[in-house]
């Protein structure tokens, strides 16, 4: 981070903090005995800035039969800004020094409500099951922006011309839409082919929409609509960076007692990204996503463990790889071919 007077000369960068505490209650009532459980809880949050918040929970499992339980539940959610995100004198940077985002005073915190039910299914021997259905609700969801795609462009600091640019950094902020929604399904199933072979697999369906709204942005230059950056074009677009098809299958083997191997795959669909940092466009990134895991674990004895697996194998990706140091393409994190080695004791 950097403060904005600084970056002239004027002065050094000043500190910033927030201070934030939260507490937690939960307790189970059963309601019918083995057959009916509830699960209330809360959250207090409570902020230097925006002060206390009460986030609610409740839970309800029913357990129809011995092989099958049903269960629901509503949980409210609540995320305060981070101190730079609020604070107009200091400044994030972006793009290599091309954009600096300042925080903004007049913030609201990030509020969600979430609904889900399902069923889960256990046969007692050989087979797990389940299927979720779920919805959340966010409202006053934080965005940025860079400022130099409004009109008439804005820079970062008002003795410069030509942002955005190194010697002259495109201004943005950060501010609160109307929110966003989203719903879909997960399902799950476990099952032991045999009893040292295990298939396990997991499958979610994710539908978003984001509510825009057109809220107003504080600027240099005065006040100005939410609709003049061009970020307005997001109405109606899925979250970004969120697929809507994820599928990850897991075959487990274990050829003696001490020793597990895994082979995993791993899909991800298409999904909308935003290029903030060079004319807020949005895209559709139709490239899906393959990627295959492995590794082995060996109990040396009763208290020691050996690991090593491969995680992407092929080392695949989304972004392309011939671009990825281009400053005017910006990328979500994606993670490539990477090992793990791990050395797990007990006693």
């Amino acid at each position: 981070m950097v403060s904005n007077a600084s970056k002239n000369g004027l002065e050094s960068p000043k500190s910033y903090s927030m201070s934030e505490h939260a507490g937690f209650i939960e307790d189970e009532w059963q309601i019918l005995e083995e057959k009916l459980f509830l699960t209330l809880g809360s959250r207090l949050t409570h902020n230097e800035f925006f002060g206390n918040h009460l986030s609610p929970r409740a839970y309800l499992v029913y357990n129809a039969t011995d092989t099958l339980s049903l269960k629901g539940g509503v949980a409210t959610g609540y995320k305060t800004p981070n101190v730079n995100q609020i604070s107009p004198e200091v400044g994030t940077i972006q793009n290599a020094w091309k954009i600096v985002d300042f925080g903004n005073k007049d913030l609201k915190p990030e509020k969600s409500m979430t609904y889900e039910v399902g069923a889960y299914y256990d046969n007692q021997a050989d087979f797990r099951g389940s299927v979720t259905l779920f919805r959340n609700e966010f409202k006053d969801k934080i965005l940025d922006t860079d400022g130099s795609t409004i009109v008439n462009g804005i820079p970062a600091f008002s003795t410069c011309s030509g942002a955005p640019s190194v010697n002259c950094p495109g201004w943005g902020t950060y501010f609160n839409i109307e929110g966003a929604t989203v719903w879909g399904v997960e399902l799950s199933g476990d099952y032991d082919i045999l009893s040292n072979l295990n298939l396990s697999s997991n499958y979610t369906y994710n539908k978003s929409k984001i509510k825009t709204g057109d809220p107003t942005i504080n600027t240099p230059n005065g006040p100005m609509k939410f609709s003049q950056t061009g970020l307005n074009r997001l109405d109606g677009k899925s979250l970004t960076a969120t697929p809507e098809h994820v599928f990850h299958a897991t075959l487990t083997y274990k050829p003696i007692k001490s020793i597990k191997t895994f082979f995993g795959a791993n899909y991800e669909s298409k999904l909308t990204s935003v290029n903030f940092g060079a004319g807020n466009s949005i895209r559709e990134n139709t490239k899906d996503l393959l990627t295959f895991d492995t590794g082995v674990s060996w109990d040396a004895n009763k208290h020691l463990t050996l690991s090593l697996n491969a995680y992407n194998i092929f080392d695949k990706v989304r972004y392309d790889e011939a671009l990825a140091d281009d400053g005017n393409y910006y990328w979500y994190p994606q993670e490539g071919r990477r090992f793990w080695f791990k050395v797990a004791a007990k006693w």
